[in-house]
């Protein structure tokens, strides 16, 4: 009985646990859907353009490659995006953080 909480507590609580929940997944979502632009992009200029491969300069064929790739960085923008709103992900990075400084002194 005495480390019970309050309903309200819990509720407010709970809500706040959505709420970031919810902004996580949003981000992530909208991350995803940024990097598949430049994919779909290329992809629908090329199916339409059908000169457009042999017109490119050397540039233009890095970005190309560069822009088919795109869809790979939600891959790697994922955890970092999950990690950030974890209060133990960033309670850990303060602790490593604070041990580097230590070791350099």
């Amino acid at each position: 009985r005495i480390f019970s909480v309050s309903p309200a507590k819990r509720q407010s609580t709970a809500n706040f646990r959505m709420t970031r929940t919810t902004l996580t997944l949003l981000l992530i979502t909208l991350i995803q859907w940024v990097s598949f632009l430049p994919y779909f992009g290329l992809l629908f200029t090329k199916s339409f353009n059908k000169d457009f491969l042999r017109n490119m300069t050397r540039d233009d064929q890095t970005l190309y490659n560069i822009g088919i790739l795109s869809h790979f960085l939600s891959s790697g923008v994922n955890p970092y995006m999950y990690g950030f709103f974890s209060g133990d992900f960033r309670k850990e990075c303060k602790k490593a953080f604070i041990a580097m400084k230590k070791s350099l002194k």
